[in-house]
């Protein structure tokens, strides 16, 4: 019982960092739009932003495998199963940069490309050799990360913070 309160508590730190990365990447989006259409160049939220990018994949991979650990075997075994679970366990797995070089794939340049609707897409989505994007951008896996969380009543273990309730698409 113990062991399942500790889980919760896990869900409910993840689901705060998720949200505050969540905020901070909508705000860096939109800086960085408003800098586009003025002719500038803003790397200190260039930067910013891509750190964010993947500091977020990497809590939304945690957050679900973690939650596989909370579900009933049948239930955690469809959402590994779901094809946002893959999506964003490729896009932590492949695109993010990693602190260590041990991943033969591993490129510490990183890089993104942002598109208006879409938002930031790590290593400009990573064409797989298939010529299908492993990163289909942000805003759309955000959308999906959301439907999945409460497809599987996430909040059964925690509650969801206000801000990823927030219509995520950007005005551009």
């Amino acid at each position: 019982m113990q062991h399942s309160r500790d889980l919760a508590k896990g869900v409910e730190k993840l689901l705060r960092q998720l949200a505050i990365l969540d905020v901070r990447i909508r705000r860096s989006h939109d800086v960085l739009y408003a800098a586009f259409v003025q002719q500038q160049c803003r790397y200190d939220v260039m930067f910013a932003l891509e750190l964010d990018a993947e500091t977020y994949y990497t809590v939304a991979h945690q957050l679900l495998v973690l939650l596989t650990n909370l579900l009933p075997r049948s239930e955690a075994k469809k959402l590994r199963r779901e094809p946002l679970y893959k999506t964003i366990a490729v896009i932590r797995n492949h695109l993010v940069r990693h602190a260590y070089g041990g991943k033969p794939d591993n490129d510490p340049r990183g890089g993104f490309v942002l598109i208006g609707r879409i938002g930031i897409m790590l290593k400009g989505g990573n064409v797989h050799p298939s010529g299908e994007r492993r990163d289909p951008g942000f805003y759309p896996n955000r959308e999906a990360l959301l439907a999945v969380l409460k497809k599987y009543r996430i909040e059964a273990f925690a509650p969801l913070p206000p801000q990823l309730s927030v219509s995520s698409h950007p005005a551009t």
